[in-house]
């Protein structure tokens, strides 16, 4: 193993984060190792509110509460990550933006509930 690189658990959850539930949508993923810029920033989304913006470059994953992260070093990397993190688990993600490293906690739970049908 690569030094600096951290495992995963065997186990995925029963419900996966995804892009989707954070509000992130990446650039195409069209090499096999496409880096994982951020496109776009759906509105008012856990990414939208925690600072993430368009032309940020996805660099480390981990889950919220623990210390470890994880190298993502391309597209498909990030989204086989997502895989083993928990949709009620926040998400910490370090991004480089120009030449600033910022690191940002990101909850999908805060995601706005949406009303039933019927419900104005």
């Amino acid at each position: 193993m690569s030094p600096g690189v951290i495992p995963r658990p065997k186990k995925k959850p029963q419900r996966s984060l995804s892009l989707a539930s954070l509000g992130i949508v990446l650039v195409p993923d069209v090499l096999e190792r496409t880096p994982p810029y951020v496109d776009r920033v759906l509105p008012d989304s856990p990414a939208a509110r925690a600072g993430i913006r368009p032309d940020d470059l996805i660099v480390e994953s981990g889950k919220g509460a623990e210390p470890e992260k994880h190298l993502i070093q391309s597209c498909k990397a990030l989204l086989a990550d997502l895989e083993y993190v928990d949709y009620e688990d926040a998400i910490k993600l370090t991004v480089l933006r120009g030449h600033e490293w910022l690191e940002f906690t990101l909850r999908p739970g805060d995601a706005p509930k949406l009303p039933k049908k019927g419900q104005p």
